[in-house]
């Protein structure tokens, strides 16, 4: 799993850019948002897909919940089977 960063290859004095790709598709992308079912960093493909999942609204509920309550570290409620 990435954390969001682009990543730079440095070859004979020349630096390379890298898009970072997505944790859930493996695409290369040029943005990511973080799951609400995981710690995953998803591009904005899988970020539609997963907000159409039955369960989206339960994991941003508990989400929100676990914030309010000062747990900041939260690592949602799992991904689904079939998101993955």
């Amino acid at each position: 799993m990435s954390i969001f960063t682009y990543n730079l290859k440095q070859t004979n004095n020349i630096m390379t850019f890298f898009l970072p790709n997505c944790d859930r598709c493996d695409k290369e992308t040029n943005s990511m948002i973080g799951s609400m079912f995981n710690l995953q960093m998803i591009c904005s493909d899988c970020k539609t897909k997963e907000s159409k999942h039955e369960m989206y609204d339960i994991a941003v509920s508990v989400e929100s919940d676990q914030v309010k309550g000062g747990n900041y570290n939260y690592e949602g409620i799992g991904l689904p089977e079939d998101l993955k």
